[in-house]
């Protein structure tokens, strides 16, 4: 099915954090044309253009210096964009929480990226295969909203959405309501629910229906009273602590999202994760959330995506996980990092090894990534199987997903890396070469037993050994190191087991 084409608005505010913000947001739509309003001046501009040249984004950018402008730019553009081209669809986001810092914004901003934002080319196929005109996540009502004139008014909480330009084009034209709108302070986050439309609520994955008292009622989250009541309207809409209006709504929140106690295993469990793309890294980071324990997150990566990493991890996994990022020159992939992490590794039981893996010079490893994470952790029982496998079996060192079988290359061939992986093995003192046949967590994520990869995590000296990153696809010491995974836990006493 051919998707008819989406037209992306971002506004972009100025204020605190807001580039690192901007670069949490745009990552997601990487590659594609974006229309931007800009609060701020030339030097704001040229920086933002040179945030979207980093995602290959080619931006249209519509600059403003006045504060008061708020989104009505932004808005007009969406509108008389969707009157030119009816058939297509239109992407909403912004900066929010940059012009109003408070750990509230950010909470509600992650959310809606989280739930959203991340997943948005999934809602774009849902919204067009659907007779649906909207979607997005915190599409509430104020039953009595005074701005309005005190009629009920539904809208996007937040202001991110994605709605189908037929719909936008029967709204009221919005530079002509704007100038007969006497208090315009909030019509842009109203503006898309006044034509009350069918709407996909995208964190509950369910259809409100078009009238009636679906709507989160905001009015109840206000003040610490009506506790029942409050309770009652976390568990119906599965809030939980990414969006909370204060400290008191946050306990409920967690204590209603709890549930049964969390397993607990025997082992000391980490999570080591190379992030390069912070979608993936996103993407990784909800799978987690849904395994059941909230195990370690150990996160390396380049030094320019620190800040955004610290800023957008924490936020979006469980309060009570241990998260640390250790920045590293951009060298030796994933396998690089990894090595350079072994004392902090070797603390642990139990480790799974992930990265933002892409593979786009090949489109038939499309799907390769989704295939790996998937055996490792692609579900609470799949979680916990493998780590059972773990527990039953004190001798087991790798357990490795199969070979992706939409790759046509020869299966588990030593490629351009026999040579360099012979000398590997010989100086981890092994006195033996690579097997002429053997198997290897192809594609670098696994989960393993220290203890049994101890020789190679030891091995300081071949840390500079690694090459320059030059877009190498074979024969470089990462694919040599990634071949000898399954020989070096062998070399040391271990079983190998392939999913």
């Amino acid at each position: 099915m051919m998707l008819p084409k989406i037209h992306i608005f971002f506004h972009c505010y100025t204020g605190k954090d807001w580039e690192h913000i901007t670069r949490s947001l745009l990552c997601y739509v990487a590659n594609h044309e974006v229309n931007a309003t800009l609060i701020g001046d030339r030097q704001d501009e040229l920086r933002l253009r040179a945030i979207g040249k980093k995602f290959n984004i080619a931006i249209n950018v519509r600059s403003f210096e006045q504060d008061e402008v708020y989104e009505h730019e932004v808005f007009s553009w969406i509108s008389e964009n969707a009157r030119l081209n009816p058939e297509d669809y239109t992407l909403y986001f912004h900066t929010k929480g940059a012009g109003n810092s408070s750990e509230l914004n950010d909470y509600w901003r992650i959310n809606m990226v989280y739930y959203f934002l991340s997943g948005w080319k999934k809602w774009f196929r849902k919204l067009v295969r659907s007779k649906l005109e909207a979607c997005g996540p915190w599409f509430g009502y104020h039953d009595s909203d005074e701005e309005f004139g005190g009629q009920i008014s539904r809208f996007f909480a937040g202001n991110f959405w994605m709605a189908k330009n037929s719909y936008i084009a029967s709204l009221p034209d919005y530079r002509s309501l704007k100038s007969s709108h006497q208090n315009s302070r909030y019509l842009p986050e109203r503006y898309i629910g006044l034509g009350n439309p069918k709407v996909l609520l995208v964190n509950q994955e369910k259809v409100l229906p078009v009238t009636g008292a679906d709507g989160i009622q905001w009015k109840i989250l206000e003040g610490n009273d009506n506790l029942k009541a409050k309770r009652k309207l976390f568990r119906k809409y599965k809030l939980n602590q990414l969006f909370v209006q204060n400290a008191f709504i946050r306990k409920i929140a967690q204590n209603v999202k709890g549930g049964e106690p969390q397993k607990s295993p025997n082992l000391k469990l980490a999570i080591v994760i190379h992030v390069f793309y912070l979608d993936v890294m996103n993407e990784i980071l909800r799978q987690l959330d849904l395994c059941g324990y909230h195990s370690d997150i150990l996160i390396t990566c380049p030094p320019e995506l620190e800040l955004d990493i610290v800023s957008v991890a924490g936020l979006m996994t469980k309060n009570d996980r241990k998260i640390e990022v250790f920045p590293m020159e951009n060298r030796g992939r994933d396998i690089l990092p990894f090595l350079r992490m072994g004392n902090k590794i070797m603390s642990y039981d139990l480790v799974c090894k992930l990265h933002t893996k892409k593979s786009d010079y090949s489109p038939e490893l499309s799907g390769w990534r989704d295939y790996l994470i998937g055996a490792l952790l692609g579900s609470e029982k799949t979680f916990w199987k493998n780590i059972a496998a773990f527990e039953k079996d004190e001798n087991l060192g790798v357990l490795s997903p199969g070979w992706f079988k939409k790759y046509s290359g020869k299966k588990y061939d030593w490629g351009s890396n026999k040579e360099r992986s012979d000398e590997l093995l010989k100086s981890l003192g092994f006195g033996i070469a690579a097997p002429s046949k053997t198997t290897f967590p192809a594609g670098s994520m696994f989960w393993f037993r220290p203890a049994a990869l101890k020789s190679l995590l030891a091995k300081k000296e071949i840390l500079d050994d690694f090459e320059e990153e030059a877009g190498q696809l074979d024969g470089t010491l990462a694919h040599a190191v990634e071949r000898i995974i399954h020989v070096v836990a062998e070399a040391n006493g271990y079983k190998v087991k392939i999913l």
